[in-house]
């Protein structure tokens, strides 16, 4: 490459090489979802049926 100091290469070769590697596992794991259970289902939809309420609260004035 050009240059006097084998750092100044090696800092270059890993960054490309970590660049590669990110990428790789970022194309493998792409849209891979966790297993979600029934329970964390059922509480995210009570998250969101609270989280509505509460606008609808807000937008509202504060007055239910």
């Amino acid at each position: 490459m050009g240059f006097q100091d084998i750092s100044v290469s090696l800092a270059y070769i890993l960054s490309v090489l970590i660049t590669i590697v990110c990428a790789v596992y970022g194309i493998i794991h792409w849209n891979h979802e966790g297993d979600v259970s029934a329970k964390e289902l059922e509480e995210e939809k009570q998250w969101i049926k609270e989280e509505i309420q509460i606008d609808d609260d807000l937008s509202n004035g504060g007055k239910a």
